[in-house]
């Protein structure tokens, strides 16, 4: 009799769970199971970790810096946000087009460059090269605005040198720039200080 009780509540027709969220499952099964990937580029900081700061940057997007920006053509072009963690910069840069021509990205640069360029001297600017990006949205269509986020290492500047952020229009020559000077590096918030979200 005890055997059949047991058999019956093995091959019963009712489930003990109505519905499984496979999602939740899998996630669950990664962090038990999987180590996090590092990544040369990176220098030992966590890829997922990143990952996440950057999309929450991104779906938050609070304005912390109100002083850089450039505006000409119907195209503004801003530093929105400035965050540092794990000795990377995260730029979160933003684009409002109030013009009538749709405005698409082509490149947009990063470098360090001298302040004052005195006549007959070799200009010797330094290319920074962004780790990762964040940019779902490449092309702002008539009177819209996007935003990216670029992770990029952590440096700072001389005192005769400007980071300069470059966006160049594909197709056209509504280009845009900005400079930040040392103070707006090193007064970057630091992410510890965000709430981070996670999927």
């Amino acid at each position: 009799m005890e055997s059949f009780t047991t058999l019956m509540s093995i091959t019963s027709s009712y489930p003990d769970v109505l519905s499984y969220d496979l999602l939740k499952q899998q996630r669950i099964m990664e962090q038990q199971y999987s180590t996090d990937v590092l990544f040369e580029d990176l220098k030992g900081s966590s890829s997922s970790l990143i990952e996440l700061i950057m999309e929450n940057l991104y779906e938050k997007s609070h304005r912390t810096i109100k002083h850089i920006a450039s505006k000409s053509f119907g195209i503004q072009f801003s530093v929105r946000a400035l965050h540092v963690n794990d000795n990377k910069y995260y730029f979160t840069l933003q684009l409002n087009n109030s013009s009538n021509v749709a405005y698409e990205i082509e490149w947009v640069t990063f470098k360090i460059v001298d302040k004052k360029i005195l006549k007959r001297t070799v200009v010797q600017d330094k290319m920074l090269e962004p780790i990762r990006v964040n940019m779902p949205v490449t092309t702002a269509s008539h009177h819209s605005d996007l935003m990216g986020i670029y992770l990029l290492d952590q440096f700072t500047l001389l005192k005769d040198q400007v980071l300069e952020i470059e966006i160049l229009e594909k197709n056209g020559g509504r280009h845009q720039k900005v400079e930040l000077e040392n103070k707006d590096l090193i007064n970057a918030r630091l992410i510890n200080g965000l709430t981070i979200k996670s999927r």
